[in-house]
């Protein structure tokens, strides 16, 4: 899958993306050339780029209202009414997203309608930016995850989703402190997604460095 999104994004890469490819910068690619259908469906200038949009307002909305998981379909298509307002849902930009095969419906736990990316890796990476972009600062983003992380074990939800986005996020990480000075990440509770970056994301900034840390501390560890 990650092979067929590379080949429909690279002819949107400029040159300079193309040398410097990191997952954001691909997923935005693609998302924007999946926005000429999603377009076509709602009626809607090609040039508003209301993929992006919808997707990015829906991943910061996961993080911030869902603990990074699943969002309840009522508050998808608010957000969706938000970005491209249409009273017919056969051009709503929802109902667009599901067809295009961008979003996909599911049930909770208790069969309330919900929605999530289709691809999940998307999502993750969606939702890591959101957060970086969105929180001002280190602090408060370690304080929101450490939050959320706690509200999902008080409330003995699944760990999935919010895990794979920390481990992105860690791959990305680019605030004002170093990856490496934060201690949540390199020997707190996130540590094991700290690990996993190295493993999943070896295309972004942060994987060299993530990896030959760990690597010379190997002993402290074992």
């Amino acid at each position: 899958m990650f092979l067929i999104i590379f080949c429909q994004s690279y002819g949107y890469l400029s040159e300079a993306e193309r040398k410097h490819l990191n997952r954001i910068t691909l997923y935005k690619s693609y998302l924007k050339a999946r926005n000429s259908d999603v377009a076509t469906i709602v009626s809607e200038d090609e040039k508003r780029n209301i993929t992006w949009e919808m997707m990015n307002r829906l991943a910061l909305h996961s993080v911030t209202r869902c603990h990074a998981g699943v969002v309840p379909r009522e508050d998808a298509r608010v957000i969706a009414d938000i970005v491209c307002k249409r009273e017919l849902w056969v051009h709503n930009l929802l109902n667009a997203l599901l067809k295009e095969n961008l979003l996909m419906e599911t049930l909770s736990k208790d069969d309330k309608d919900m929605v999530m990316f289709e691809f999940e890796n998307i999502g993750d990476v969606l939702k890591a930016n959101a957060l970086l972009e969105n929180v001002k600062t280190d602090e408060e983003i370690v304080d929101l995850l450490k939050s959320l992380s706690e509200e999902i074990t008080q409330q003995g939800l699944s760990t999935a989703k919010f895990d794979n986005m920390v481990t992105a996020l860690i791959a990305m990480w680019d605030k004002e402190k170093d990856v490496l000075d934060v201690e949540a990440f390199t020997q707190g509770e996130f540590r094991p997604m700290f690990i996993r970056a190295t493993r999943e994301y070896e295309t972004e900034k942060n994987y060299d460095r993530i990896a030959k840390w760990l690597d010379e501390k190997k002993s402290e560890f074992e």
